[in-house]
């Protein structure tokens, strides 16, 4: 049987805030972040983030491992 490893690739950058809402992994500066982690951070600090576009998409790459 075959093990499945889940990875992440950037994708398209996020342009509004309520794309940073509805994702559960995001790209920040090239690393992954969890809903759990980046969901604390202040809204004003995000929406700097996202005029500088630092924040992308993670689009959600499956592997399978022999």
């Amino acid at each position: 049987m075959s093990k499945k490893s889940i990875k992440y690739k950037q994708g398209e950058t996020i342009t509004n805030l309520n794309d940073v809402i509805g994702e559960e992994f995001i790209y920040f500066y090239h690393k992954i972040y969890h809903r759990g982690w980046f969901g604390s951070w202040q809204l004003r600090w995000i929406e700097e983030q996202i005029k500088r576009g630092t924040i992308r998409k993670a689009i959600r790459v499956e592997e399978k491992k022999k």
